[in-house]
């Protein structure tokens, strides 16, 4: 499998790229801006500093849900840019420490939005989430296919019939949304690329079962209310990052909880809308929070083994900064088969155990 990655990311470097900011010819200063809720009256910081000769860009801040929630950073309108030849986005970033995750009041993957604004009153975005790492400074990227940037809205106002036009790309933001707290993200580079690729999330250790139970914890309760809130692009993201940063533990995982793990992402592949996307993770997540504890399960599904069973699934899967629809990208081995599917109804309805009002409106 490590050949198998090095070969991706070789053909990777080889073909051919667009840089959109950072990389090699590093950040245009004078192009990028910070923005943030204040102009609805909300409380949100945003900073933007460049480091390392302007290598890298700094985002920092936090997010206040008093009145607002939001904070960006904004390139000026540039020249008209055709992204259609392109398979999606690569952002090259920093991976999150986890000790300084956990030291602080939300551990949770940061889930991002990055928005391309076309020659339409709107902006489309596609969500991520910034992996997590041993320890600060780490090197990794993430993909996002450009049939992702399929979010569609203008001002925190959504278009419900309208798509990216990307023969026409003007502007780029990013965006931190709703997620209360102080946050901190440093990105060495945006690029479109013509093929898609594949990143393995940096491998971590806990220290204890505790520490693990803080990170699934912390990640319920975040990406539930970004569900309930209308983000479930970011709640998605957030638990896939979630989900493969535990298959990438060193200890205190089990190789039945990451059984479970990947027979949950394989069937997330099968579902054709988001939500039940969303709602498949989660019950992988609450699956797993149980197993992990000795804990009975509150919901069973066929899809999701459990025990001597699980382990059919332990080493079929790796955790991968992005998610993907395409099982190919995440799966180790040609030698697997999809979890067994009763089509028994998925629950859904509200996720968080917070009372959340979706705005009615924009978000500013």
């Amino acid at each position: 499998f490590l050949k198998l990655v090095f070969l991706v990311l070789s053909a990777y470097m080889a073909n051919a790229e667009l840089r959109i900011g950072g990389g090699d010819q590093k950040w245009d200063v004078r192009q990028w801006y910070a923005q943030v809720d204040g102009v609805m009256g909300g409380k949100s910081s945003g900073y933007l500093e460049f480091e390392q000769s302007n290598s890298i860009m700094l985002f920092y801040g936090n997010i206040n849900l008093d009145g607002g929630g939001f904070s960006s950073v904004r390139k000026q309108t540039f020249q008209r840019t055709d992204l259609t030849p392109f398979a999606g986005i690569v952002v090259e970033l920093e991976a999150e420490d986890l000790a300084a995750a956990q030291r602080s009041k939300n551990s949770s993957p940061l889930g991002l939005h990055l928005q391309f604004r076309d020659n339409s009153r709107y902006g489309f975005s596609a969500a991520f989430a910034v992996p997590l790492s041993m320890e600060p400074g780490v090197e990794t990227s993430v993909f996002l296919p450009l049939e992702n940037f399929d979010r569609g809205d203008r001002n925190g106002f959504p278009c419900r019939n309208c798509a990216l036009d990307a023969t026409w790309v003007r502007g780029v933001d990013i965006y931190v949304l709703f997620q209360e707290g102080d946050f901190r993200v440093r990105i060495k580079s945006i690029t479109a690329v013509d093929k898609d690729i594949s990143f393995e999330s940096p491998s971590v250790s806990f220290e204890s079962v505790d520490d693990v139970n803080s990170l699934i914890d912390d990640t319920i309760y975040s990406s539930s209310y970004l569900y309930d809130y209308g983000y479930t692009e970011l709640c998605i993201s957030k638990y896939w990052s979630m989900i493969s940063t535990l298959m990438e533990a060193t200890s205190n995982v089990s190789d039945d909880l990451k059984g479970v793990m990947c027979a949950g992402l394989l069937h997330s592949t099968t579902q054709d809308t988001k939500e039940l996307v969303a709602w498949s993770l989660r019950y992988t997540i609450d699956a797993v929070f149980a197993d992990l504890n000795g804990e009975n399960r509150t919901k069973t599904f066929s899809w999701l083994p459990a025990g001597e069973s699980a382990l059919t699934y332990a080493d079929k899967c790796v955790g991968t900064t992005s998610l993907s629809s395409n099982p190919d990208s995440f799966v180790s081995t040609s030698n697997f088969t999809m979890p067994y599917d009763d089509l028994s109804p998925i629950p859904t309805g509200s996720m968080s155990e917070l009372s959340v009002n979706p705005p009615s409106s924009g978000i500013w």
